[in-house]
């Protein structure tokens, strides 16, 4: 009888360490999420409604945002002469100061819109944007500028730009329509978190031709 009661002690006994271990895991794991959100959160401040999203304490993060300016009309323009931007995306064609000059000033439809800036350089190298809000999800777009590519631009604005959809916002998701033939952007949504969810009703351009698009899709925290 004392033999199975001592034997019954150690297993509660075991139970409970390994419980407690499990929680340990646990808290550790939402530590560190919380960690990263509170993180990214510290990018965003809007005072005097001039966005103003500073640098992450982190070297993860190489990119801020901030709001369209009368003068990006002259880099908008080259950045837009480029053949890569023609081929994904449905910048007129060709672009023009004049196409440039009214995106500043009226975002074309766009319902935002945000350069990304290098944070060191302070270099302008592309524009982020959520094309409208609908049924709980933010359907968001982005280019970068030849100069401003291979340095995790796309992925450091979608990053930023779900924060703000959140605050902003009552989607609960995050949306990205990509062509299935571009895989440099597919890339860029997925360094940022974002997962592939499957191909859409509608089609993408890829130069002249329209393609499948897919879904790429990450919740709002």
């Amino acid at each position: 009888m004392l033999h199975d009661q001592k034997a019954a002690r150690r297993c509660w006994f075991r139970q409970l360490l390994i419980k407690g271990a499990q929680r340990r895991v646990l808290q550790i794991a939402a530590d560190k999420f919380l960690t990263q959100i509170h993180a990214i959160q510290n990018l965003v401040s809007c005072p005097s409604n001039v966005l103003k999203i500073r640098r992450m304490q982190s070297p993860e993060i190489a990119h801020h945002l901030r709001e369209l300016q009368i003068d990006d009309a002259e880099w908008i323009y080259r950045a837009c002469q480029d053949i890569e931007i023609q081929r994904w995306t449905t910048v007129p064609r060709p672009y023009s100061r004049d196409h440039a000059e009214s995106f500043v000033l009226s975002r074309s439809g766009e319902l935002a819109a945000y350069v990304i800036v290098h944070s060191q350089s302070g270099e302008t190298v592309g524009v982020v944007g959520i094309h409208d809000v609908s049924h709980g999800i933010a359907s968001v777009g982005y280019w970068v500028a030849p100069w401003g590519r291979s340095r995790g631009a796309a992925a450091d604005a979608l990053q930023i730009l779900q924060v703000l959809i959140g605050r902003d916002t009552e989607a609960l998701t995050v949306r990205a329509l990509i062509a299935e033939t571009n895989a440099a952007s597919r890339r860029s949504a997925e360094r940022a978190g974002f997962t592939m969810t499957g191909p859409d009703t509608t089609t993408c351009p890829d130069g002249l031709n329209q393609v499948v698009a897919l879904r790429y899709e990450k919740s709002v925290c």
